[in-house]
């Protein structure tokens, strides 16, 4: 009798546990994903910020565009609870340039 209620709260634990992970690892995908078009309105290369119709995001490389170009970003707001703009909390995952008639050649 005694081996039976070990053995029950061995599997009450790893249930406990695995159910735990799978909460946890659901967690990780619940930010919220985003898609902003438009103009881009400035470029800042010192900070590695450009603006599109006013609103800044952050990218690793910036050199490929220019103000003037319409593009679309797709983004990952890692804080998805705050009601602000916060580049900082954004994670960039896709940037098209949709024209690019303003380039120089």
């Amino acid at each position: 009798m005694r081996e039976q209620a070990f053995c029950w709260n061995n599997s009450f634990k790893r249930a406990a546990l695995f159910l735990f992970l799978v909460y946890s690892l659901a967690g990780c995908d619940s930010y919220e994903t985003h898609t902003l078009s438009g103009e881009i309105t400035e470029v800042n290369k010192e900070e590695k910020i450009i603006q599109i119709d006013g609103k800044p995001i952050k990218l690793y490389f910036v050199d490929a565009y220019e103000i003037g170009q319409r593009v679309t970003a797709t983004f990952i707001d890692k804080t998805p609870g705050k009601d602000c703009w916060c580049p900082d909390d954004f994670e960039v995952k896709d940037i098209k340039i949709l024209e690019d008639d303003n380039r120089k050649d």
